[in-house]
């Protein structure tokens, strides 16, 4: 997959977290995804691999993204 495409689900996996909204589909498409990177990283055990094999969480971005989304949702409700 490419890393960009990971990165957006990432994404839209945290956002849905932090709603409190379920996501299987994607839940599911990136445990399948994550679990063949680590077996990647066995097979290739020893060899230098971008960071395209490595299991990302892309934490401060949806820190950030989590947190406007809260104060836009707090200023709706004020409204």
């Amino acid at each position: 997959m490419p890393k960009e495409d990971y990165y957006r689900l990432k994404i839209i996996q945290g956002i849905a977290k932090y709603l409190d909204s379920s996501c299987p589909t994607i839940d599911n498409f990136i445990a399948t995804y994550e679990l063949k990177l680590e077996e990647a990283d066995q097979a290739l055990h020893g060899e230098l691999l971008s960071n395209a094999f490595v299991v990302q969480s892309f934490e401060e971005d949806l820190k950030m993204i989590c947190s406007e989304i809260g104060i836009s949702r707090q200023s709706k409700s004020k409204n």
